[in-house]
């Protein structure tokens, strides 16, 4: 009895424990890391949508032949083997381009997989600025040449100008000019019978 008391709590432990990590290794299965396909053959092509692939292994040859292993996280034909992998890299296509000792047959491929990097998103455009306008160009007026008034002219002006006032002035005062006319030739008259009166007489 005694021992199984003891038993009966360590069967309940390892039964818990066993519930435990069953569940563990289903989601382990479900998301694994990467997955190997197992004679896919010389040619042939995988996608899984929702994946993203990081790189591939090609296991070429076997243990007698010689076994290599070849990476790939490219588009790449190296002489051998062509790899494509599509644009969001969910899947991939493979084909064993050459012949000889050194391009066996592929035995397997292993896939393994890996984080989408982030989308990059294009800078807004820049628009350009407006064109600025090159304001019309002002023309100079012409040169005005100075009118040069000849000295006489301006005398003459002058005299003309004393003339009209003076008259105007006698005309306000209530002198008529035509005596101012009339006694200049009465001066000259008396001025030339003086003359000839002073003149001395020939003997």
């Amino acid at each position: 009895m005694r021992k199984l008391r003891i038993l009966l709590p360590l069967s309940l432990v390892i039964i818990a424990l066993v519930l435990f990590l069953i569940p563990l290794s289903v989601f382990a299965t479900e998301e694994p890391n990467s997955i190997k396909l197992e004679n896919p053959g010389n040619s042939g092509s995988w996608q899984q949508a929702g994946v993203y692939i990081d790189h591939i292994i090609i296991k070429a040859g076997s243990e007698q032949s010689g076994a290599g292993e070849f990476s790939y996280s490219d588009d790449t034909n190296d002489g051998c083997y062509s790899v494509d992998f599509n644009d969001d890299r969910s899947g991939f296509s493979w084909n064993k381009v050459g012949a000889g000792p050194d391009c066996k047959d592929i035995s397997y491929i292993a896939i393994f997989f890996g984080t989408a990097p982030p989308e990059t998103t294009a800078p807004p455009e820049t628009t350009a600025p407006p064109e600025t306008t090159t304001p019309p160009e002002t023309t100079a007026p012409p040169e005005s040449e100075p009118t040069i008034i000849e000295s006489t002219t301006i005398a003459e002006a002058q005299i003309e100008v004393t003339e009209t006032t003076l008259i105007k002035e006698l005309a306000r005062t209530g002198f008529d000019p035509k005596y101012y006319i009339f006694g200049g030739i009465v001066a000259l008259i008396g001025a030339t019978i003086l003359g000839l009166t002073l003149r001395p007489r020939k003997k």
